[in-house]
């Protein structure tokens, strides 16, 4: 019989970049607006009664803040921060509006000709890498993993083992996440969005 452990995948809450709309991309510094703290601690209401083992969480600051409540609420929870988690590097989009774009998550997804930007195969790549932490480091752990827009599309098609050319685009609102459980074989299995 498979022995299943939780592994929660969330996005940020509303960062300033967010409010803005701007692709943040890079930029580890923009901190969360006042609704993204509101959020921040309604996500972690949510968790009040999981007993979460490790917060896996990107190195941007709206990820740490987002995060914090969470932290703040669980006794003896461990934080490993990895900056593999963090965003793509959209290049020259990096800081400009996504106003007027029809649908934002398919440019991301197609556009791969960004000046300077980091091409979706180094994004699988890093995607890769949690993957395989979740599954030879943190096995058995309930994980709580904090992340990024386009970073959690990316992931939830490495853990699904889907080719993220043939996946349904999509990203995760601000505060949500996807909740998979890990067998023992190493296998994640889609438990729920948002519950």
């Amino acid at each position: 019989m498979d022995i299943m452990s939780n592994v929660y995948l969330a996005r940020h809450t509303e960062s300033l970049n967010n409010e803005r709309k701007i692709f943040g991309g890079v930029d580890v510094a923009a901190p969360l607006t006042p609704k993204g703290r509101e959020q921040a601690e309604e996500l972690a209401a949510r968790f009040r009664a999981v007993s979460l083992d490790v917060v896996l969480c990107g190195s941007a600051l709206r990820h740490i803040e987002t995060a914090a409540p969470l932290v703040a609420q669980q006794d003896g929870l461990v934080v490993h921060m990895d900056p593999n988690l963090n965003e793509r590097d959209h290049g020259n989009l990096n800081g400009t509006s996504y106003v007027g774009i029809h649908d934002v998550i398919y440019f991301l997804y197609h556009n791969e000709n960004r000046e300077c930007g980091e091409p979706l195969s180094a994004v699988h790549a890093r995607a890769t890498m949690i993957h395989r932490k979740l599954t030879d480091k943190l096995q058995g752990k309930e994980v709580f993993v904090m992340s990024s827009g386009f970073f959690t599309t990316v992931l939830c098609a490495v853990l699904e083992g889907v080719d993220i050319r043939y996946r349904q685009p999509h990203v995760l609102a601000n505060g949500h996440y996807h909740h998979y459980e890990l067998t023992d074989a190493g296998v994640f299995v889609p438990r729920g969005y948002n519950l």
